[in-house]
């Protein structure tokens, strides 16, 4: 595992127990909907890069937005800049990330308004990674040849079978 961030690392090592117990409500929530323990992770982990980039308690940030201290789009915002340009998070993980706080702050009654969300925290692109196209036929009979034991998979030989039957790949 890269550390990108090694101070927010170790604050969040420092205070792992202490955010579990603070946001452990939340999470028997997030349990009881989805009924994975993955989500759950999901979350906390979101959660806990969230306190450890401020290094702060769950229970200090509630506080801080609640005496109006702090401004809830404002450190989402700040937040989303922190995983992409620090953190160096894909924007999928950010994503998830941004959407485990923001699920939190709602569950602790702290008011985000869908409307004003879109005006003020801006998310990056997400792209897709994939460079999917059919393999040539020249491909195709390099892989029969490199690696004939794939013929014994009947999946394979029949796709390998309709592929040479169309085109005298054999």
């Amino acid at each position: 595992m890269l550390i990108k961030d090694r101070a927010a690392f170790e604050w969040r090592k420092e205070h792992k127990t202490k955010v579990e117990e603070e946001v452990q409500r939340f999470l028997d929530k997030v349990y009881r909907r989805s009924q994975s323990r993955k989500s759950v992770q999901a979350k906390y982990v979101g959660i806990a890069v969230f306190c450890g980039w401020q290094r702060k308690l769950p229970s200090q940030i509630l506080n801080d937005i609640k005496t109006e201290d702090a401004n809830p789009y404002r450190l989402l915002d700040d937040y989303v800049t922190y995983l992409v340009n620090d953190a160096k998070m894909a924007p999928h993980t950010t994503k998830n990330y941004l959407s485990a706080v923001k699920k939190w702050l709602r569950f602790e009654d702290v008011e985000l308004l869908d409307e004003k969300m879109k005006d003020k925290v801006e998310l990056p692109r997400q792209h897709a990674i994939t460079d999917d196209r059919i393999p040539t036929l020249q491909e195709l009979r390099d892989i029969v040849v490199e690696h004939p034991f794939l013929l014994f998979n009947l999946r394979c030989l029949h796709s390998v079978m309709i592929q040479s039957s169309t085109s005298n790949l054999l």
